[in-house]
């Protein structure tokens, strides 16, 4: 928690990732990662999308409307944040309250 409030390891491996997901109100005091490939489970498979390695933070994103926009492709890490005010310019309307990314480079009709 203290290291957490305070950035002390800013730059430690997957540090920005915790921060992210941790919130001093409802998150618990202790953060902690996986070695790569496992996960908690009481069973023999599963899926998450929770950890901080990279195999588990890329998620591709597949848009269809022909008269949304025009084909393209975006190659760059994007964020979550992003799909709402992206999709909100698509489709015409306000940009939802408290949205806090970034339009992706997608090109309207």
């Amino acid at each position: 928690r203290a290291e957490l409030l305070s950035a002390s390891r800013a730059g430690a491996p997957f540090f920005e990732a915790m921060r992210a997901a941790w919130h001093p109100d409802v998150s618990g005091d202790v953060q902690y990662a996986l070695k790569p490939n496992w996960l908690f489970s009481s069973g023999f498979s599963g899926t998450t999308h929770g950890s901080p390695h990279a195999y588990d933070t890329n998620v591709p994103l597949l848009w269809y409307g022909p008269k949304w926009f025009k084909p393209g492709r975006v190659d760059a890490r994007v964020a979550v944040g992003d799909i709402a005010p992206s999709l909100s310019r698509l489709l015409g309307v306000a940009v939802p309250d408290g949205s806090q990314g970034q339009l992706l480079p997608l090109t309207a009709p």
